[in-house]
């Protein structure tokens, strides 16, 4: 009985010092070297189903602010995305990865800190069937409260 006590007294108390640590100047330095704010670029992963499609497994794609009036940041900064669609187009460079966007809108938004989803835009012939992380955590500060 003592350990479920200990357990729900223990797991707000982790994810409260979580957020902090996100949150709080202190705990951004801490984390900078963790997650470091520009990505190496996307990464794709192909994989060729039965019926001729591709299924592709797409890494550390950026995340876009739309629509930013004051100074936000958003954590993680980058997404994973699989789709499906046509196998790649070797006479194309680059093709894929410039086409995808992926982008977080604030329009409307006050002050503070809120969590939302992102918003994938894909070129019409792919599907995409899962996202990660699905939610972003977006903290917006006033101009004049600038780092």
């Amino acid at each position: 009985m003592p350990d479920l006590l200990v357990s729900r007294l223990i797991k707000p108390l982790f994810l409260s010092l979580m957020l902090f640590a996100l949150l709080h100047p202190i705990g951004r330095e801490a984390c900078a070297e963790v997650f470091p704010e520009k990505s190496e670029g996307p990464i794709i992963t192909d994989t060729t189903i039965k019926n001729g499609t591709t299924k592709r497994l797409i890494k550390n794609i950026d995340v876009q602010i739309k629509n930013a009036t004051e100074n936000v940041r958003i954590h993680p900064r980058t997404i994973d995305i699989t789709i499906i669609g046509p196998p790649p187009d070797p006479t194309t460079e680059g093709g894929l990865k410039n086409d995808i966007v992926v982008y977080i809108d604030i329009k409307r938004r006050t002050s503070g800190i809120c969590v939302k989803p992102a918003r994938v835009v894909l070129p019409g012939e792919y599907v995409m069937i899962e996202a990660t992380p699905e939610i972003f955590i977006v903290e917006i500060k006033p101009e004049s409260d600038r780092d």
